[in-house]
């Protein structure tokens, strides 16, 4: 995706976001768990590289959808991890 040939890196973390939030609407929580947190996560990682927008509100962005993401993923111990030292970097890294 960094590198998508008919685009650059901002308007491709554009379509990835808007692609996310499309799967969102197709996979239901109640329905769909591991999927809508998957794509939850994905969402804040998208949000997280965002070049475009407010710097303030694309980290709020990016803590939501990991918080989301752990509503879901915190049943499967294994599969945490990711999603919580995320959470844990971005708040260290940008709250200082």
């Amino acid at each position: 995706m960094w590198e998508f040939p008919l685009g650059d890196r901002a308007m491709n973390l554009e379509i990835a976001i808007a692609s996310y939030e499309i799967c969102l609407t197709v996979f239901p929580p109640e329905e769909f768990p591991q999927e809508w947190a998957i794509t939850q996560n994905n969402l804040g990682t998208a949000y997280l590289y965002r070049i475009a927008g407010v710097r303030s509100e694309n980290l709020e962005r990016v803590v939501a959808g990991y918080n989301d993401a752990l509503k879901v993923l915190t049943h499967q111990p294994g599969q945490l991890i990711g999603p919580r030292l995320r959470i844990i970097w971005v708040l260290l890294t940008y709250t200082g």
